[in-house]
């Protein structure tokens, strides 16, 4: 029933802004009931539990105002009154009907914050210094195999996503150059701060010597395994990094050759695995190709941005040469995605595992991406 009542109201939502898919038996609820202040933005994912009898679904909201939210989740909850006796959320909702203050500002409403954020230095070298230290960059074939990785020649099918811009786009939550421009920042650090422990994990993996095949295999499925359950929660994201990570590594076999070395064997334990999500595989990729830790995350935050702009390109979004300046704009959100991410994993107790700094930092961002799957006119897989 909660299920449900959150379809329906998702479609309501949605509804607002922009065509969506129409569902099998339910309608679409009136959402004037319940008497919201502002767009709110509701993001439904499902999750496939493999040992339980029915799934998991996972709910991202963001709202103007937290009575907005309050609403929403009475609403949602409503059908579990009769079993516990009471109406969750009600005693949140303190009006007729929400408001927004008035002394809030107009471009407010996003809270999409890019407001650049300086890391402190590391003192200590134990800890990751020479990551940034630029006399360890890789020079000569590194950087050509950097070159190709980067190239949208590359047939691992990136430009089929759009990271959730079209639905932003369809919502109405980006409208201009402006908000475009702090939509595309946001993506990029977020999904930086996400994946850079599975590309760094992956490099690493990539780097180890392989004794045992059979563990070192389990060792790839555990990594892809994390990677999974960080991204379930998110359908369209987790869909468009197997995409690509199958594609991915598809063109590093054939980029590599054939034959026994480490390289051949490391995908190959991918490949039997089943492990085909985007992170992991780059980062082994680019290790076994002679590139360095910090490369590799560069490489990957470039891609990220350099797909979303496209993809605004393709949406009339931004013109073609106004996108050139665009894309050089969010290098600087790329690479504090990275550092912080680093920082996590170096605060962290237990570093060297990815899921203990694997965050994303815009949940307006992870709120919206969902939306696209109810979308009815689309140009992008996700």
């Amino acid at each position: 029933e909660i299920k449900k009542q959150c379809e329906m109201l998702q479609d309501s939502l949605t509804s607002e802004t922009t065509r969506i898919r129409e569902r099998d038996s339910e309608h679409i609820l009136e959402k004037d009931h319940l008497r919201l202040s502002g767009q709110v933005c509701m993001g439904l994912s499902r999750v496939e539990l493999s040992d339980k009898e029915q799934d998991a679904h996972v709910i991202r909201l963001a709202a103007t105002t937290n009575e907005d939210l309050y609403r929403v989740f009475h609403h949602c909850l409503l059908p579990l009154q009769p079993k516990f006796g009471m109406e969750f959320y009600k005693q949140q909702i303190r009006a007729n009907q929400s408001q927004i203050d008035k002394v809030q500002k107009k471009d407010q409403t996003t809270g999409v914050s890019v407001r650049p954020v300086k890391y402190p230095v590391r003192d200590d070298p134990t800890v990751g210094n020479s990551l940034f230290d630029e006399t360890t960059e890789v020079l000569g074939s590194g950087y050509w195999a950097a070159f190709m990785l980067a190239d949208s020649s590359m047939p691992t099918g990136s430009f089929a996503h759009s990271s959730g811009l079209e639905a932003a786009a369809q919502l109405g939550i980006v409208k201009d150059e402006e908000e475009l421009q702090t939509f595309i920042q946001a993506a990029t650090r977020s999904t930086m701060q996400v994946m850079t422990p599975f590309l760094l994990a992956g490099h690493r993996l990539g780097l180890e010597d392989i004794v045992d095949h059979e563990i070192y295999a389990a060792k790839w499925k555990e990594l892809d395994q994390q990677m999974q359950a960080v991204l379930a929660s998110n359908a369209p994201g987790c869909a468009a990094s197997l995409d690509q990570g199958k594609s991915l590594l598809r063109v590093a076999k054939h980029w590599i050759g054939q034959g026994n070395n480490s390289s051949i064997v490391s995908l190959n334990a991918l490949g039997s695995g089943q492990c085909y999500h985007i992170a992991p595989i780059i980062g082994s990729l680019g290790a076994h190709l002679g590139l360095s830790q910090v490369q590799v995350c560069r490489l990957f935050g470039y891609c990220v941005a350099r797909d979303i702009v496209s993809a605004a390109v393709r949406l009339s979004l931004v013109g073609p040469l106004a996108s050139v300046k665009l894309l050089h704009q969010v290098q600087g959100s790329a690479e504090d995605g990275y550092r912080a991410s680093l920082l996590a994993m170096d605060e962290s107790v237990d570093g060297l595992n990815p899921l203990a700094a694997s965050a994303g930092s815009s949940p307006i961002v992870e709120a919206i991406h969902p939306c696209h799957d109810v979308l009815q006119t689309r140009l992008f897989r996700s």
